[in-house]
């Protein structure tokens, strides 16, 4: 399995490197979250794009993410400003320049952290109507977004969409002042938690295991914003990772048992 030495931002962009350590925290048998049909968004990753629908109805989504590809992947989604439409931000993205990367995003809406070959994760968002891209923004070494790993989605308007299929969060981590609250007991198992991003700037929860395997997480969202993530985690040692601005992946440590 790919695992890294270090998770480093440089411009919210998640630079991977390779090692060889032994696992430390272990992966228990997935127990996913069924969703119904209009409100689930499955997502096949692979090097270097994503399968797919094109369209969701607004309201409380599921993503379920699955990587298909030998190289570790996740799913950001961004809204997009309502003048920009997918056509022309393609455009702006063959010159990956950052800025025309990331002028046009109107909101950072979450996603699914990321995942090693072969693995699958889920979380939960609340979209709003409006131009959305599949993002992935793995660099290794070039940007995963810049190697064909960008897709639309559309998102719209929904009088049909319901909550009652998602879950209580058993937990709620939050970022603020340069660091997680994490819960202090932390049992091995299946776990939804709430991620609150409390600032400063767009935050991301990515869960990997001391040694450096995927667990999934949540990709960044805008402060001030929430959403669920699903995790199924062992015994172990494992790091909460936040990534934004360069030289600033903000890391915490915590253990299940």
């Amino acid at each position: 399995m790919f695992r890294p030495l270090a998770a480093i931002s440089v411009l919210g962009v998640i630079v991977l490197a390779c090692s060889s350590g032994g696992q430390n925290g272990s992966r228990p048998a997935a127990s996913p979250v069924a969703a119904p049909e209009n409100s689930t968004l499955a997502v096949i990753a692979r090097d270097f794009a994503f399968d797919a629908q094109d369209t969701i109805a607004a309201g409380p989504t599921l993503i379920d993410l699955k990587n298909e590809g030998p190289a570790v992947h996740h799913v950001q989604l961004w809204r997009l400003d309502d003048s920009e439409t997918f056509e022309t931000y393609l455009k702006k993205l063959d010159l990956k320049d950052h800025e025309l990367t990331t002028k046009p995003i109107a909101s950072f809406a979450g996603g699914v952290g990321s995942v090693g070959p072969g693995e699958s994760a889920q979380a939960i968002v609340d979209l709003v109507p409006g131009n959305y891209v599949f993002v992935c923004r793995v660099q290794t070494p070039t940007l995963h977004l810049y190697r064909g790993m960008v897709r639309p989605l559309t998102v719209s308007a929904s009088t049909t969409a319901t909550s009652d299929w998602v879950p209580q969060p058993d937990a709620t981590v939050s970022f603020a002042d340069q660091g997680f609250a994490l819960p202090e007991d932390v049992k091995a198992g299946r776990h939804v938690w709430e991620f609150k991003n409390d600032g400063p700037g767009p935050r991301a929860l990515e869960i990997t295991s001391k040694s450096g395997d995927y667990y999934g997480g949540s990709e960044l969202i805008d402060a001030g914003a929430s959403q669920l993530v699903v995790l199924d985690l062992g015994p172990g040692q494992y790091v909460a990772t936040s990534t934004w601005v360069a030289p600033d992946p903000t890391s915490t440590s915590f253990t299940v048992r």
